[in-house]
């Protein structure tokens, strides 16, 4: 009853009194219950009457003279806390690490702190996280404002010299986890921090910007920072700014950026891409836009430009692509505007997009879809049915939430064709419990040419997260491909803390599945995978390959989509079956700098293998670049793009791609320009365009190529080059190229222009787009 008086806030009124007014011996279980409560509910005089009860009860406990010092720095007595510290360094007490016990089956289980021996301590510690994080996910914050200030009160005693990369990487390790581990240990700090782990002094914005990434610590460091007048320097402030951005601490951030324009600091690719992020995701577009005008490299902030869209007015505190617009995911369109709607591309009537098969003589697209309206939510699985992949019939969604491993949702998955031409259906469940689970589909009638109806037997879900995986980022199951060993194989995206990675499954009869003991591969700071893609390409062929192909002359693809991003990247690599190792090639990066199939809005991309023409076909979803708001205005949002078949360039470096033939069905009204010779500066209106959308082949040739710039070996990124080399600067040969969505003084214009420079032994072309160049977003639309 103590206990209980005390967790609700009773202390001194009901607890502490029902402790006074009992007949039986007080024990120390009494004194400990109450001074629980006062550690939870900050009650000092009351912990000081427990701790001096406990104290002669159990005088060789120090324990609770722990807890007690850890009340007075919450309060923030900080001489009382020194003089506990004091007393206990001077007597030789030793505190015994926590423990607990339970009895289960009659038998006995006792648990101590940071205990790794009992035979289930991974399911235990599993269970834990788990709890931890729905915690998190139902706003639980905890108060640890103490633990900001114990240790801002160390650092006011150290001089300020600057660290090593090496050892401050290794303080933001050891800041981290006292971090989170005082979410649910109050002597945390004490026991991680009770000194700098390195011997020199450390530099103070360091520490904080480090501690910053902790959510329960924003609050409290950055007020002391900001008291203290701590300087900041450009690593902190991109760090603090990033922590404001995660909570939507618009204010907070606001200071930092007043801090930047006060002391005249240069507004450089990542400060300023930071400064975009956080005001898009804090809802603040005009102060956004501000940052994006006052950028003189504003191609290469195109990831920060992009998120003042992609977030909208709504905080984006979850993974991008699974963000819940509550006020919009079921506002349905009232009408549908069809300015700059898609004509070319596949969407549906209305409302909100987001993996393809071919079946019996019939291509099908299956594809995340808000029946309900234009912004992420209400997620099905919609079908849609086509025999040239340019004439499209939408179908009844194939997959929608019903039973209890899908009731919060049914994500993203894959088809496969099993032997006897069975097709199967896997993708990601969201349980009661909001954990992502994998089940399967199949067709309720498989005469139907269309599959119109699937059924979700009652054996889901078929894969579960175990102890070692993140249950709320264990999505996206692939194709699978079968092995000569008679297994079948899938991966699952993943991450583990920021290491991204494709967990690796078999099975033998496609319900029974065994993860294997290690990834098919993974990567360091790339954040959750999602959406992965692995499949073979022929060496010698622009042919396709089915997706279970293996063989000397292959080469295999594996392509994620990085969250935290919001773009893909693929490798290309050696399949080593018998040890179920993807190993990447050298001849590209493993992570953000990675080859991508596109450099525009693709996400979520999947290929199939058609049997029909012997191709592999690349689909992806193009978001719109909108605001949420705005989508919901116009009735729609994104598209899939034109599919794409891809192969193998001959030099084996990296993927080739073209539109599928069967686009060109969708031409008419030719408008031909021949024999036409521009010079430098000039640009050519092509008249009788009358359509919205065009396909357009263009040919330009040079008498030569003597004028060309010479290539300098250290341009490494395309990207980079095409900020430093923009559409406005001159070069020996180019820019050149078209002039998109241009108004008719080309006061605003989208280029896509081309440059070309001389290597050693070659020419080198560079291919870019200029965003910056139009503003179509920030204003009405005629």
């Amino acid at each position: 009853m103590v206990d209980l008086l005390g967790r609700a806030g009773r202390v001194d009124d009901q607890a502490f009194g029902l402790v006074e007014s009992m007949s039986v011996e007080r024990d120390e279980g009494l004194w400990c219950a109450l001074l629980g409560a006062c550690r939870i509910h900050g009650h000092v005089v009351m912990a000081e009457k427990a701790a001096n009860s406990l104290l002669q009860l159990q005088p060789h406990n120090p324990g609770h003279s722990v807890l007690l010092s850890n009340i007075y720095a919450k309060a923030g007595r900080w001489e009382d806390v020194a003089k506990i510290r004091n007393l206990l360094m001077q007597s030789t007490l030793k505190k015994v690490p926590g423990w607990t016990c339970i009895e289960v089956d009659n038998k006995i289980h006792q648990f101590s702190s940071g205990d790794g021996t009992h035979p289930r301590s991974k399911e235990i510690y599993g269970m834990l996280k788990n709890l931890n994080a729905r915690l998190v996910q139902a706003g639980y914050v905890p108060d640890v404002s103490f633990f900001g200030k114990m240790l801002m009160k160390k650092l006011r005693k150290q001089p300020r010299f600057p660290l090593s990369s090496h050892e401050t990487l290794r303080f933001f390790r050891s800041a981290s986890t006292a971090a989170s581990m005082a979410d649910s240990d109050a002597r945390a700090p004490y026991k991680l921090i009770p000194e700098p782990p390195f011997s020199r002094p450390l530099e103070p914005q360091r520490v904080i910007s480090a501690l910053l990434l902790s959510k329960s610590v924003l609050q409290v460091l950055f007020d002391l920072m900001m008291e203290e007048g701590v300087i900041l320097d450009k690593f902190a402030m991109v760090t603090v700014v990033s922590a404001c951005a995660k909570l939507g601490a618009m204010n907070k951030a606001r200071l930092v950026h007043d801090y930047v324009c006060g002391n005249k600091f240069s507004l450089d690719v990542v400060l300023g891409t930071t400064m975009i992020d956080m005001y898009s995701k804090c809802g603040s577009i005009d102060a956004a836009r501000d940052v994006f005008v006052g950028m003189r490299e504003k191609n290469v902030v195109y990831v920060g430009f992009r998120n003042i869209f992609g977030c909208g007015s709504v905080l984006c505190e979850v993974e991008a692509s699974h963000k819940v617009y509550s006020e919009f995911q079921s506002l349905e369109a009232a009408q549908v505007k069809q300015v700059h709607r898609t004509g070319f591309h596949f969407q549906p009537p209305k409302h909100w997009i987001n993996g393809p098969m071919y079946f019996n003589g019939v291509y099908h697209l299956f594809y995340q879809y808000n029946p309900k309206g234009a912004v992420w939510g209400n997620i099905v699985w919609a079908h849609s049915v086509s025999k040239d992949m340019i004439n499209w019939e939408a179908l009844d969604p194939a997959i929608y939430p019903s039973k209890p491993f899908d009731i919060n949702g049914c994500w993203s998955g894959s088809a496969t064709v099993l032997p006897g031409n069975k097709p199967i259906i896997l993708y990601t469940g969201i349980d009661p419990h909001n954990y992502q689970v994998q089940n399967y589909a199949l067709p309720k009638n498989i005469s139907d040419p269309y599959l119109r109806e699937w059924v979700k037997p009652d054996n889901n879900p078929i894969v579960f997260p175990d102890a070692g995986v993140n249950a709320t980022a264990f999505r996206d199951p692939t194709t699978a491909w079968w092995g000569k060993d008679g297994h079948w194989r899938i991966i699952i995206g993943g991450r583990r803390r920021n290491r991204g990675m494709a967990h690796l499954y078999r099975s033998r009869d496609f319900v029974n599945w065994v993860k294997a003991k290690h990834p098919l591969h993974s990567q360091a700071k790339t954040g959750m995978w999602e959406c992965p893609d692995f499949f073979p390409v022929s060496k010698s062929s622009n042919n396709g390959l089915d997706t279970s192909a293996h063989g000397v002359d292959t080469k295999h693809v594996l392509k994620v989509s990085l969250d935290v991003t919001r773009f893909e990247y693929y490798t290309l690599g050696t399949y080593y079956p018998r040890i179920d190792r993807y190993v990447p090639d050298n001849t590209s990066a493993d992570g953000w700098d990675g080859l991508r199939y596109d450099y525009g809005n693709f996400y979520a991309s999947k290929t199939f293998y058609d049997p029909a023409k012997g191709r592999r076909i690349l689909w992806g979803w193009a978001n719109e670049s909108d605001s949420t708001h705005d989508d919901t205005q116009k009735g729609w949002s994104g598209v899939q793009a034109i599919p794409r078949k891809i192969w193998l360039d001959p030099n084996g470096k990296q993927l080739l791609q073209w539109p599928v033939e069967e686009i060109e069905a969708l031409r008419g009204n030719k408008v031909q320009v021949t024999n036409t010779k521009l010079k430098k500066g000039d640009s050519l209106e092509i008249k009788g365009i009358t359509a919205a959308q065009a396909d357009v082949e263009v040919t330009f040739s040079f008498p030569n190529l003597d004028k060309a710039e010479k290539f300098d070996p250290s341009w490494v990124k395309a990207q980079d080059l095409c900020a430093q080399k923009g559409s406005k600067v001159q070069g020996g040969v180019g820019p050149f190229g078209l002039l998109t969505l241009a108004s008719e003084k080309l006061e605003e214009f989208t280029p896509v222009f081309f440059r070309i420079f001389k290597a050693t032994d070659k020419h080198v072309v560079l291919l870019c787009s200029d965003a910056s160049r139009f503003v179509f977003f920030f204003t009405k639309p005629p």
